[in-house]
């Protein structure tokens, strides 16, 4: 099971609860944690789709069953990060 699965799985095990939920506050606390649980699966499937795409694009390796892990043709120590340990591009998100 993937790591989205697996938060998808936790928002349906909220909402299953929150069905059974004893007080509003719960209820509201358990629908706030489903949704919560539903947007990290889908971050989790955007990510996974653009580090798909841009090993592919790199033609670098494939991303592997497990989150954020590539399987790199070449061992990270002949990857170039740039000259003197500063690296010259920034990652998806990421802010110089």
């Amino acid at each position: 099971m993937d790591h989205a699965d697996r938060c998808r799985t936790q928002a349906d095990e909220c909402h299953r609860l929150m069905l059974l939920s004893q007080s509003g506050a719960e209820a509201t606390i358990l629908t706030s944690l489903t949704r919560s649980w539903k947007m990290i699966a889908n971050q989790t499937d955007r990510y996974v789709a653009i580090m798909k795409k841009e090993a592919a694009r790199k033609g670098q390796g494939r991303i592997e069953g497990h989150l954020g892990v590539r399987s790199l043709r070449q061992p990270a120590s002949l990857i170039d990060h740039g000259s003197m340990g500063t690296s010259t591009s920034t990652a998806p998100g990421k802010r110089r």
